[in-house]
């Protein structure tokens, strides 16, 4: 896979908006990654409104598939911690809840 063929492809998931996979192996997934990580930095200063939306991709690997999706930004789980060691839903600025 070439450096092109990988922005091609890394692109076009991140215009769409939605997930994709792609047969790879495992080799070539990593492979994959090394191509998109150079691309991002590069994009970070030559294309910064596409490097945001870029930004919150990921690609894993499931055989035999390599998925690039959207990162779920609620992932982590933030607490607060009271005075008594309870715990509490961390609510962050501009949160609707």
């Amino acid at each position: 896979m070439t450096r092109g063929e990988a922005e091609e492809i890394f692109i076009s998931v991140v215009m769409s908006g939605e997930s994709a996979a792609i047969e790879l192996t495992l080799p070539e997934t990593q492979v994959f990654r090394v191509l998109i990580g150079r691309c991002l930095k590069e994009m970070e200063k030559k294309n910064r409104t596409l490097w945001l939306k870029a930004r919150d991709y990921g690609v894993e690997y499931k055989e035999p598939y390599a998925l690039i999706r959207k990162l779920d930004n609620a992932r982590y789980k933030l607490f607060k911690v009271g005075d008594k060691g309870e715990l509490t839903p961390f609510v962050k600025a501009g949160s609707p809840e």
